[in-house]
């Protein structure tokens, strides 16, 4: 896996990654319309062969909200820009995959109290794992995250271009 970067565009970032940013955005935006956006998310992940990783993802993001300690920056699904929190996110996943769960913990303590970070961490780390499961995620491919480039401050898979606004 490759490391995201603020202002990356989406088709620089490997399929995986497009998946799960396409995902976290469309949970974002379900949650700013009260609409439950699980079977999209699922269906992303079931086209890519990772259907178990849908509910790992929303859990992750749950966690993550209800600890927030400042409002992240994320694109809507048409968006092709990466921002610097969507940036962080996915790093957060190739510092689990690549052993470095206090980096990873790092970073979600920059964005969230200390025991939603703790608890999203672990989330997270169920994520990576069900990618791994299916075949992505693979720690030899995985950079190390810089986290300084990260700290805060138009390939989509099939079926997923639908514009929520």
């Amino acid at each position: 896996m490759l490391r995201a970067r603020e202002h990356a565009t989406l088709p620089e970032l490997p399929r995986i990654e497009q998946s799960l940013l396409w995902a976290i955005r469309t949970w974002v935006i379900g949650r700013r319309l009260g609409e439950d956006m699980s079977f999209k998310i699922g269906s992303v992940f079931r086209h890519i062969g990772a259907a178990d990783t849908a509910p790992a993802l929303e859990g992750f993001l749950w966690v993550l909200s209800q600890g927030l300690t400042r409002t992240l920056w994320i694109n809507c699904t048409c968006e092709t820009q990466v921002t610097r929190d969507e940036a962080c996110l996915l790093n957060i996943f190739s510092l689990l995959v690549t052993d470095h769960v206090e980096d990873a913990e790092a970073l979600l303590r920059d964005i969230a109290c200390e025991r939603a970070a703790l608890l999203a961490a672990d989330c997270a780390l169920r994520v990576a794992f069900q990618l791994q499961e299916a075949g992505y995620y693979r720690p030899e491919q995985a950079h190390r995250a810089e986290t300084q480039s990260i700290r805060p401050s138009a390939s989509v898979p099939s079926g997923a271009r639908d514009f929520m606004h």
